[in-house]
């Protein structure tokens, strides 16, 4: 069997997108805005990756309350590979769920897991990288993609390779990841050449993966061991619901990848974008002769370097900005500087703190 016909690819989909406060809501998370030159970023998703497996090999770990919503966007999926966590407890429980799901239906299978609200403009690139990252994992690593940075970011984690080990044909080993850096760390990451974006999508074969989660973290290893016994039994969703009330709330990255022992990285040039902020959506929104990165109807004048998104009813006018995001829906306002743009999410939290809980 080839490795093409053993690639399963897992959209992870449980997040909701803070920082694209205020078009996205709780209700209608990132992933499902039709932001994707008309589709949604879930849907541009398994649309790149249709020469890589079909809808057979295709799953999807999504919030509870997301579930009608995916569905009716990727209709192809089966039912049964759209899986619902009870409660969102990040991507180490995501993670292990989708592994041990794809496990049960084949035990022959790579998974490579991809968040489901990232850009790609380039996938052939994004799929020959994949199909690399497979044949590496097959022989018991871990895979991560590396994006080559085009700018001092810093929202992103970092992955510093080993040049001198290196892995399969296109791979090295993962020397170790790196936190996101304050901006003079990311300047000197950028010009050293060295470095690699954690784009967060990974690629192993399931008894990888779960062999590093017994080593790292054991109760969720045993938690998930206890549901993936429950698979196709009655008692499934019980299982699954307790467990997830007492399971870690932790990362992939925290909770595995940066002591994992066998890890390597496949560089790749792809267009790539986390669509992470309203800082990060040059690859998604028109740009006009000043710079301005625009969705919707506005006017903008003497005004450059801004991002302006107007909701279809409602026209925007900007006069004399530079570098701001200035945000319209139907029934709330955002406008801050593009550097600050990561600092949404503490505006989200100050909402909380007023009850103001239509407004999330």
């Amino acid at each position: 069997m080839s490795t093409q016909e053993n690639i399963h690819i897992v959209a992870i989909a449980g997040g909701s997108g803070t920082r694209f406060w205020p078009l996205s809501r709780k209700a209608t998370p990132k992933q499902l805005l039709p932001m994707c030159h008309g589709q949604s970023l879930i849907q541009a998703t398994f649309e790149r990756i249709n020469t890589l497996a079909e809808p057979s090999r295709c799953w999807m770990v999504v919030g509870h309350d997301h579930v009608k919503g995916c569905r009716e966007d990727v209709p192809h999926l089966p039912h049964t590979q759209i899986l619902a966590e009870p409660i969102g407890k990040n991507t180490a429980p995501a993670v292990a769920l989708a592994a041990i799901h794809a496990e049960k239906v084949d035990p022959n299978a790579v998974v490579a897991i991809l968040p489901a609200d990232h850009y790609v403009e380039e996938k052939v690139s994004f799929c020959n990288a994949l199909r690399q990252a497979a044949a590496i994992a097959l022989e018991g690593a871990i895979v991560t993609l590396g994006i080559q940075p085009t700018r001092a970011e810093t929202g992103y984690g970092y992955i510093e390779p080993d040049k001198d080990h290196n892995m399969g044909a296109a791979g090295m080993a993962v020397k170790r990841f790196r936190e996101k850096p304050d901006a003079q760390q990311a300047k000197v990451f950028y010009e050293s050449g060295d470095f690699y974006w954690n784009a967060g999508i990974f690629v192993f074969k399931p008894q990888t993966f779960m062999q590093e989660l017994q080593q790292q973290l054991p109760e969720m290893h045993k938690q998930m061991l206890e549901i993936q016994n429950a698979i196709g039994e009655p008692n499934y969703e019980a299982v699954l619901s307790r467990n997830y009330q007492s399971i870690q709330n932790i990362s992939i990255d925290y909770g595995i990848m940066e002591k994992a022992q066998n890890v390597a990285v496949i560089p790749v040039s792809c267009g790539w974008s986390d669509v992470g902020s309203w800082n990060s959506v040059d690859s998604i929104f028109a740009e006009d002769a000043e710079n301005n990165l625009t969705k919707g109807r506005y006017i903008s004048m003497d005004a450059r370097n801004n991002v302006i998104c107007a909701s279809e009813d409602h026209m925007v006018g900007v006069i004399g900005l530079e570098n701001i995001a200035v945000v319209h829906t139907k029934d709330a306002t955002l406008v801050v500087p593009r550097e600050r743009a990561q600092e949404v999410k503490e505006l989200l939290n100050e909402i909380q703190n007023r009850n103001w809980s239509e407004y999330l």
